[in-house]
């Protein structure tokens, strides 16, 4: 986007907020309850130990991002907002979660520029189990798709054993043995 005018630079500064929503509502995952059928602001909120009204608010914020559907008090994903569940074929959960991970770095931006000589700080990502099965997951969701047109190309009949040494999910394994 070129900035042309002062409202141009509102718009990008403010887009924080609609992220956090999207973000906030896949670190509770959400979607995927809701894929479930657990629809209801009670139902969500105290299947989580949210504040009922919180949660409101927040769901009627997807409601406005066209990410959820309201009626009669009940939720339902749209069709924008499906990617955002764990049991969707088209899932970008994980992303969404790598991405989310990320804003706590983001924030401290500003004390890092002021810092000389910064120190290094344990990262995020260092030994982290909830970003190690996110990222997992995003590389077998990267994957999936060549490793399958690969092995639809690729003839191993003649091969008795195959060995992958990937350490990830075993993506392109699974792909051969199908």
């Amino acid at each position: 986007m070129t900035i042309k005018n002062p409202r141009d630079i509102i718009d990008i500064v403010s887009c924080y907020e609609k992220s956090r929503i999207i973000l906030t509502a896949c670190e509770l995952d959400l979607f995927t309850q809701i894929h479930e059928g657990k629809n209801t602001v009670d139902i969500l909120a105290s299947g989580n130990n949210l504040n009922p009204e919180s949660t409101r608010r927040l769901l009627d914020c997807l409601v406005s991002l066209n990410l959820l559907e309201k009626s009669k008090n009940q939720y339902r994903i749209a069709r924008q907002g499906l990617s955002l569940s764990s049991k969707s074929y088209k899932n970008i959960l994980p992303f969404i979660q790598i991405l989310n991970n990320s804003w706590n770095r983001w924030s401290q931006l500003t004390n890092l520029m002021r810092d000389r000589f910064p120190t290094k700080q344990e990262s995020f990502y260092d030994n982290n189990k909830k970003w190690n099965k996110a990222f997992l997951e995003l590389m077998h969701l990267l994957s999936y798709k060549l490793a399958s047109e690969i092995a639809e190309i690729y003839d191993v009949s003649q091969f008795k054993n195959m060995l992958d040494i990937g350490g990830a999910s075993g993506t392109y394994t699974i792909a051969f043995l199908i």
